[in-house]
Order: C-alpha cells, then structure tokens, then sequence
C-alpha cells in the first residue's frame, strides 16, 4: 500500500462507487456487489495511507455501507422474483415469499442521494 498514489485511490473510489450505481440501477447484483467490494478495499488503502481525515473517514464508511445494503437488498428481490429457487423446502420459500412481498412491487431501487435523505427522514 506503501506505493499507491492517494489521489489516484480517490478517483478510483468515486468511478467505483458509480459503476457500482450504474449496476444496481440496471439490475444486476452481483456485478454491482464487486464494485462495492473494490470500493471497501479502494477505502482500507486511504485509511492505511493517512489520505483521508477523521470526519471524512466517517463518510466513506457511510457510501460503502449504502453500496452493500443496495446490493442486499437488490439481491433479495431478485431471487425473490425467482421464488428462492435454492430453498428446496418449498413451504419455507412460500414464507419467504410472504415476507418479502414488498420487494416484488417493482419499485425503483434506491437512486440519488436526495431520494437516501428523504427515505433515512422515514
């Protein structure tokens, strides 16, 4: 870590964290869930290095924190929509089904950071 270049990292994380975006917008988890990842190692770099403040440190872990919890959540609708195919107890999927019905409504995943404002406001 020694080598890398901290404003190089920043710029990383930034392009990180909109393709990991990108990725939930258009549905796709996984994919999005590797850039969450490269966003969390491109963060324990600038943490190592000293390249980012206290109070800046706190926001960082914040933008990684929503990144996953996207992730998450996108992940469980989308094998919600499938009906938990992996479960073979099929009244245990049922009950998953039911529990997480709100995810099969097709709402938009969670966009910009006004739409994060208002629904942390809820």
């Amino acid at each position: 870590f020694h080598a890398s270049d901290p404003d190089r990292l920043l710029r990383l994380f930034d392009e990180y964290e909109n393709e990991c975006r990108r990725l939930v917008e258009r549905k796709l988890p996984l994919p999005a869930y590797d850039y969450c990842l490269k966003c969390s190692h491109t963060f324990n770099l600038l943490d190592a290095r000293g390249a980012i403040s206290v109070t800046e440190r706190q926001g960082y872990i914040l933008r990684v924190r929503r990144l996953a919890h996207d992730c998450a959540k996108l992940y469980l609708a989308t094998r919600a929509r499938m009906k938990f195919p992996s479960l073979a107890d099929r009244a245990l999927a049922e009950k998953e089904l039911a529990r997480h019905a709100e995810l099969l409504a097709d709402q938009p995943v969670r966009g910009g950071p006004a739409e994060r404002r208002r629904a942390e406001r809820r």
